[in-house]
């Protein structure tokens, strides 16, 4: 599953920075078939992953919102 055509973003949120942090909205479309959330879940997660990995972006925090 590819999540390319789906997703919103990055855009910048009403308030876009707090205490030192930047912040950016990413929204990502998904059907509610429980196959495609499952996998999108999991895709969610191994990006999130990937990027802890990577030194220059270990700094990076991210706050995933199911029902925004």
């Amino acid at each position: 599953m590819q999540l390319d055509t789906r997703v919103l973003g990055p855009s910048l949120p009403g308030v876009s920075k707090i205490r030192n942090y930047y912040l950016r909205d990413v929204l990502l479309k998904i059907e509610k078939s429980p196959t495609r959330l499952g996998t999108a879940k999991e895709l969610i997660d191994q990006q999130i992953k990937t990027f802890k990995q990577d030194p220059t972006l270990r700094s990076l925090v991210f706050q995933v919102n199911v029902d925004p």
